[in-house]
C-alpha cells in the first residue's frame, strides 16, 4: 500500500512539475511577445519623430537657401 502511494505521489509530482514548466514557458512567451510589441511601437514612434524633425529642418532651411 505504501509503495503504491509513493508511486502515485511520484507520478503526481512529475505531472505538477511538467504543468509548472509548461505554464512558465507560456508566460515567458507571452511576456516576450509583449516586450517585442512595445519595442516595435517605440521604434515606429522614434522613426516618425525623426521624420518630423527632418521635415521641419528642411522647411526652415529651404527659404534661407
Amino acid at each position: 500500500m505504501v509503495a503504491a502511494l509513493r508511486e502515485e505521489f511520484g507520478a503526481y509530482k512529475k505531472k505538477v512539475t511538467l504543468d509548472s514548466y509548461f505554464s512558465t514557458k507560456a508566460e515567458i512567451q507571452v511576456y516576450s511577445s509583449e516586450i517585442e510589441k512595445y519595442l516595435i511601437k517605440a521604434s515606429v514612434k522614434t522613426l516618425e519623430d525623426e521624420t518630423t524633425a527632418i521635415a521641419k529642418c528642411f522647411t526652415i532651411s529651404v527659404p534661407k537657401i
